[in-house]
Parts: structure tokens; C-alpha cells; sequence
């Protein structure tokens, strides 16, 4: 229980600095604007903010397989029934997961914009 209280608590810390970095992105976009000198920390910002969102991308096309690999093999004709009990489960879990990383996502590109 300790170890999925300090795994929640480090997703919340990871989770907030991109939140922030993110939303230091946007602003920059704004500031660079008036000031040239920033687009050296924008560069540098943006720089991770976009690995931020592709390494979210990726994780998103990865669940996306897994569960796909999930339904193939239920609908396998041989599958057994605690396999196909599994296989749900799992595919429950997994469908939770993306779409806590798909709004996690939508928060980044909200706050940060397009890649």
C-alpha cells in the first residue's frame, strides 16, 4: 500500500512538471514575441515539451496495441474461460489507462499547444 502511495505521488510530480512546462511553453510563445532574446529558453522548452507529448503518443499507440492484441486473443475460438476473464480485466485496465493519458495529453497540448 506504501508503494502505490508513493507511485501515485510520484505520477503527481511528474504530471505537475509537465503541466508546467507546458504551460511555460505557451507563454514564451507569447513573450518571444516581444523579446528575441528568449527564443534561446523557448527553443530549449519546447524542445521538451514536444518529447513530453511524443513519448505520451507513444504511449497511447502501445496501450492501443496491447489491448487490440487483448481482443484478438479473446476472440480466439480456444480461449479459454479464466483466459477470457483475464483478458477482460486486463482490457478494463488498459482502457482506464488511456484515458488518463489521452487527458493528460489534452492537458499538455491545452497549456502548450500543437506539436
Amino acid at each position: 500500500m506504501e508503494q502505490h502511495r508513493s507511485i501515485v505521488a510520484y505520477d503527481n510530480k511528474i504530471r505537475d512538471t509537465q503541466m508546467y512546462v507546458a504551460k511555460k511553453t505557451g507563454e514564451l510563445h507569447l513573450i518571444v514575441k516581444e523579446n528575441s532574446f528568449l527564443g534561446n529558453v523557448l527553443a530549449n522548452y519546447k524542445k521538451h515539451y514536444v518529447a513530453m507529448v511524443m513519448e505520451k503518443r507513444a504511449q497511447l499507440k502501445a496501450l492501443k496495441e496491447v489491448r487490440k492484441y487483448l481482443q484478438d486473443a479473446a476472440a480466439a475460438e480456444d480461449t479459454l474461460d479464466d483466459a477470457l476473464k483475464w483478458s477482460k480485466k486486463e482490457d478494463t485496465s488498459i482502457l482506464k489507462e488511456i484515458a488518463h493519458i489521452s487527458r493528460m495529453l489534452d492537458d499538455l497540448v491545452a497549456e502548450g499547444g500543437e506539436v
